[in-house]
């Protein structure tokens, strides 16, 4: 009976964490709120159920993955100010024309998200490039945010970057963020190929059925933005801090915090002229940046609590019923699953990594194998409407969800379940 109970009080924090989302409301306030609900239900004492479980889940992934989060926002930070960023993007656009805007699109929030620019920053940069050549190609806005959100979610796929995908699960079951390359990397080219057919597909549909251009009154603050790349840098230039960052974390397993730092270091003497001036200001905006980590820890403290709780006996039950047994497929519908309630890949990971990495484990799963799997999946449900990145763009864009988020929908969950399950038939099979 008590598992009974806890079970709906399991469910009821879902519904209320979801519509909270929906709402808007901080999920720093949100998660503590939930997290006694699911407590008190399990029979979990208020002392214990907040200032044991849920802070403990906190405060361990704060210590875990703040130094990743503050170095990635120095690095993106810095890309940004010594125009790399814009510069990569001016060129791959300039290079391939308003006739290929959709792969231009694609190519380049990939290059830009592999470079190391975090997804806001990515909105940022190319949002104003996309309205202008939207604009020339005459082409309907509701295909921006998927053109940017799209790719920058399809890199977040590629093995052996010191992104947060990379280093969460690997750094739990003690493999490098390199695990299952080949999965990874079929995982990679076959979800920015799918993002290019559908993407392009969707365009010349748009094209068939007469759609054109909209504009909208906010257009008017980027009337003055052109295509011209004088004064910026050259864009070639980001292969010395990519490569030393790739290399170090690689080759000479350095932590990924370590190779995000002196990647950071690296940009800062390249462009001393333009940095060191104004450098306080951007290390406070960086510092401002990483403190996202206090909202993805609040969800790694929820998961303690539901984690910690005799409902949750139901709902790992239930989880293997569904995946027959076979500890891949047990590992994508669970993180699928808790990324869908969260709304954030990085927290379902890790809550994902406490709940079940010892379970898929013993059921034969390969470390390396789950360490990819959770990775991919996380990158799925994660998207649905509520998701914090999908609303911020759909707004940033002038798009509605009714208008946009069909495209947004494909592109971040559709595609990575696909390339998901794939990773699960090639890892079942063997192939690492």
């Amino acid at each position: 009976m008590m598992e009974i109970i806890s079970l709906i009080g399991i469910l009821t924090a879902i519904a209320v964490m979801i519509y909270g989302c929906v709402k808007s409301v901080n999920l720093v306030i949100l998660t503590p709120i939930c997290a006694l609900i699911v407590a008190l239900s399990g029979g979990m004492g208020l002392a214990e159920g907040y200032a044991g479980t849920y802070m403990n889940g906190l405060g361990s992934f704060i210590i875990q993955q703040f130094p990743v989060f503050l170095t990635g926002a120095l690095l993106s930070k810095f890309l940004e100010a010594s125009g790399l960023s814009t510069s990569i993007a001016l060129n791959l656009f300039n290079k391939l024309g308003t006739d290929n805007i959709v792969l231009a699109m694609i190519i380049c929030n990939i290059v830009l998200a592999v470079a190391g620019v975090n997804t806001f920053v990515i909105i940022f940069t190319i949002y104003p490039i996309a309205l202008a050549l939207f604009k020339k190609a005459d082409l309907p806005r509701k295909l921006i945010p998927a053109c940017i959100l799209g790719p920058t979610v399809t890199a977040c796929m590629i093995p052996g970057l010191p992104t947060l995908n990379n280093t969460i699960p690997s750094s739990h079951f003690g493999v490098t963020v390199l695990a299952a390359p080949t999965i990874g990397f079929i995982a990679f080219f076959s979800a920015a190929a799918g993002c290019i057919l559908y993407l392009n597909a969707e365009a010349k549909k748009c094209r068939k059925k007469g759609e054109h251009f909209n504009p909208i009154p906010e257009d008017a603050k980027y009337t003055g933005f052109d295509m011209d790349q004088t004064g910026l840098p050259n864009p070639l230039i980001i292969l010395v801090p990519l490569i030393f960052i790739i290399v170090t974390l690689n080759c000479f397993k350095f932590p990924a915090y370590a190779s995000l730092f002196c990647g950071s270091i690296i940009i800062v003497l390249m462009f001393a002229k333009t940095l060191l001036p104004s450098c306080n200001k951007l290390l406070g905006e960086a510092v401002q940046n990483s403190q996202v980590v206090v909202t993805t820890a609040a969800l790694s403290g929820f998961g303690a609590v539901v984690t910690s709780v005799p409902g949750y006996a139901l709902v790992a039950d239930g989880l293997s019923a569904v995946s027959f047994g076979n500890p891949y497929l047990y590992t994508i519908i669970a993180v699928a699953v808790i990324a869908a309630i969260s709304g954030s890949a990085y927290g379902s990971m890790r809550i994902a990594c406490t709940a079940i990495g010892d379970k898929v484990l013993a059921l034969g799963g390969n470390p390396a194998v789950v360490s990819r799997l959770m990775s991919l999946s996380s990158l799925s449900f994660d998207s649905l409407p509520h998701n914090s990145a999908c609303v911020l763009i759909l707004g940033y864009c002038g798009v509605s969800h009714k208008e946009g988020y069909k495209y947004l929908g494909v592109t971040t969950v559709v595609i990575p379940l696909i390339v998901s399950v794939i990773g699960v038939i090639l890892g079942s099979l063997g192939l690492v």
